[in-house]
């Protein structure tokens, strides 16, 4: 989680540095500038947050999918928050928000806290309800066939529901069938490709 949480942020400052220097370079062209360059002292750089937000990326906006090529999986945040909204009595859109971040859940009081700097004993809700998941898949099927655990999976994953579980040998193949079935690839990117990208209508 540490991992991705920093490789978006990586991402989210470069974007905007590039935005920064469109938008300079658009200034720039509108109020002239000498070859001595910009003086900062008399131009107005007119930053626009609405815009730098509108290209932010976070997870909890819909506009970040995890996955992996190779397995044929991915997914957005909103597809866990879809799957564990019932069982938490929680409403999938409340639940997105809190899915990402530094934020726990409470299993005593049902609700979600922010956790406090350098809190080691709680776990992300990114963690617990997502990554865990998939830990749980790949530990059952990748390096070596677990048939209790994926049986126990299969009666909570419908597109599970035709796999003859028995038949399946541990590796890539199998890891592949069972998550690309449950977390399409295809699916996830053209849905958040479709709500996310402008209309070519438009």
């Amino acid at each position: 989680y540490q991992r991705l949480d920093r490789l978006l942020e990586q991402v989210n400052a470069v974007n905007a540095q590039l935005l920064s220097e469109d938008i300079m370079a658009k200034d720039a062209d509108d109020d002239g500038a000498t070859a001595e360059g910009i003086d900062l002292t008399s131009t107005t750089l007119d930053f626009d947050e609405k815009t730098e937000e509108a290209w932010r990326y976070s997870p909890d906006r819909g506009n970040v999918a995890f996955g992996s090529a190779v397995h044929g999986w991915a997914f957005r945040i909103e597809t866990f928050a879809e799957m564990v909204a019932g069982k938490m009595g929680a409403k999938p859109q409340a639940l997105q928000k809190v899915l990402w971040g530094e934020w726990a859940f409470s299993p005593k009081t049902k609700r979600a806290y922010r956790r406090p700097a350098g809190d080691t004993k709680s776990k992300p809700m990114f963690v617990q309800f997502v990554l865990e998941q998939l830990w749980r898949v790949y530990g059952a099927v990748h390096k070596e066939i677990q048939l209790e655990q994926l049986q126990k999976m299969q009666a909570q994953i419908p597109a599970w529901s035709d796999v003859d579980l028995s038949r399946l040998h541990a590796g890539s193949s199998a890891t592949r069938d069972l998550l690309s079935r449950w977390l399409p690839f295809a699916d996830c990117v053209l849905k958040m490709a479709a709500e996310q990208l402008p209309s070519p209508v438009e």
